[in-house]
């Protein structure tokens, strides 16, 4: 009797135990459920976050590179005249800057001109400021067309351009600015069923390393006077 007694508290407490460690094996599983649910939970919400932060460095490369190009127009617009679509002043000293060191750096000659249309004022007066605007757009063309690539022609400002022949001799910038004058001369504007007669003044200087730019163009400016005073329609270069 005493042994049969024996066996009910060992089969009772074989039940408890295997009762708790059932209890104990359900609790880890689903701490361990729990755990992977977590950790999907994580992982879901770390590849959002990732793809959030991938999108917002697309969006900030692609604001990045609008900028860039909308600073680009920005200083193009600021270096370039509208009516002619050439460089204005400013935009053609960065280039005469730049044109020089090229000249420094390779011992190239340059010849450097300032250009005036004869009269332009009279053409205003007598045919209006379109038709002068007109008369600066197809002076501008024909001789933009008729340089070479390495060449500089900017609008200096009013009725006045800068042309500047890079690696040219004097005897190949007095053959070059012959051929433009000549052109200019021979090729009048049309304007409403009429012709408007133009001609060009142009004072050109040999830039001479020794002085500085503003004192080269200070020279083609010189020369530019002598050709407006001594009849116009010519070109004279700067004799020291």
């Amino acid at each position: 009797m005493k042994d049969s007694k024996n066996d009910i508290t060992l089969f009772h407490l074989e039940e408890k135990y295997l009762a708790r460690a059932k209890e104990l094996l359900e609790k880890r599983d689903q701490e361990e459920i729990d755990w992977r649910q977590s950790f999907e939970e994580m992982t879901g919400q770390y590849a959002k976050l990732l793809n959030h932060t991938h999108k917002l460095i697309k969006i900030s490369d692609h604001a990045q590179k609008s900028l860039q190009k909308a600073n680009s127009k920005i200083q193009i617009m600021a270096d370039t005249d509208e009516l002619t679509g050439l460089p204005n002043r400013r935009g053609s000293e960065k280039l005469l800057d730049s044109i020089i060191r090229k000249s420094r750096a390779f011992d190239v000659p340059i010849a450097l001109f300032l250009l005036d249309v004869d009269h332009f004022k009279k053409i205003n007066d007598s045919w209006g400021h379109s038709a002068g605007d007109k008369v600066l757009k197809e002076l501008s063309e024909l001789m933009k067309v008729n340089l070479r690539n390495r060449d500089i022609l900017g609008r200096w400002g009013g009725e006045e351009f800068l042309m500047v022949l890079s690696e040219t001799d004097l005897v190949g910038a007095r053959i070059l600015s012959e051929k433009i004058r000549d052109l200019i001369e021979k090729k009048p504007v049309e304007w409403e069923g009429e012709e408007i007669r133009v001609t060009m003044s142009m004072g050109g200087v040999m830039y001479d390393g020794k002085n500085s730019p503003d004192r080269n163009l200070d020279h083609a400016d010189q020369a530019l006077y002598r050709s407006k005073n001594t009849g116009r329609n010519r070109i004279s270069f700067y004799e020291a």
